[in-house]
């Protein structure tokens, strides 16, 4: 499947003949995030620990509906006030704009230092907007230190207004014997950029349930609350939901 990925990103920026005609390379917008997770898994060990993750994503228009963005990323957990482990990520994703949304390949690269070793993830992703309502999603294989995972996500979101907007998210990791752990969000932002000439800044908050197979979603005593902070600059782009974090383990090993 790797191979076919790279196959589609090459097709993806090549298939058109007016693309190398009338190439272009403008930048549509880069955006900092920011976010902290508090999360409680219930009494156990761990016990109330906390991840944050930081990333930065950079969107290209190259012509013709054709254009990239690239992620950079870092995640790290803490267990009982020490580090207990640590990711960095860099993600590539190509794509085709059509009409209000886009279809396009990822493939992302992680750098793991404590509780996991390195991996990698690569898949088909695309989003769409109808109006003031807008759907994201990923289908994806993700080799975490020699186990393969199959990582899928689904998100839609809708805008209240200029500034304030709600959302829901899952991301559910499954594995080849059947079993699956899932991470399923409600949230909300609001976007100081809406109101006037206020800063590009938007503050989300976001109350996630960790759940598996044999946990469903109320009997799960594991649950997160998110605060979140992204800074745009350059053009206002819509901020992926799931913030270049496309599978449900990157919040905690």
């Amino acid at each position: 499947m790797k191979n076919f990925i790279f196959a589609a990103s090459a097709a993806l920026l090549t298939a058109s003949p007016a693309l190398s005609q009338s190439f272009q390379f403008t930048h549509e917008g880069t955006s900092f995030s920011y976010a902290y997770n508090n999360y409680d898994d219930g009494g156990s060990a761990s016990g109330q620990d906390f991840t944050y993750v930081m990333n930065a994503t950079s969107r290209y228009d190259l012509g013709n509906n054709f254009g990239f963005q690239f992620t950079l990323g870092y995640n790290e957990e803490d267990d009982n006030g020490g580090f207990f482990g640590s990711r960095a990520f860099f993600d590539v994703n190509p794509f085709y704009k059509i009409g209000d949304g886009e279809i396009g390949v990822f493939y992302t690269v992680m750098q793991a230092s404590g509780f996991s070793g390195d991996g990698s993830q690569f898949g088909v992703t695309g989003n769409q907007r109808y109006g003031d309502f807008r759907v994201e999603g990923y289908a994806s294989r993700y080799d975490d230190n020699g186990t393969d995972i199959n990582a899928v996500g689904l998100a839609a979101g809708y805008d209240i207004n200029d500034a304030f907007g709600v959302y829901f998210a899952q991301r559910r990791d499954g594995f080849t014997s059947g079993r699956y752990n899932a991470l399923s969000t409600i949230g909300a932002s609001y976007e100081l950029g809406g109101i006037n000439s206020a800063p590009p800044i938007t503050f989300g908050i976001e109350y996630s349930v960790f759940h598996n197979d044999g946990t469903s979603i109320s009997d799960s005593n594991w649950d997160q609350v998110s605060f979140i902070a992204t800074y745009e600059f350059g053009g206002d782009i819509d901020t992926s939901f799931f913030r270049g974090v496309r599978n449900r383990d990157f919040f905690f090993d």
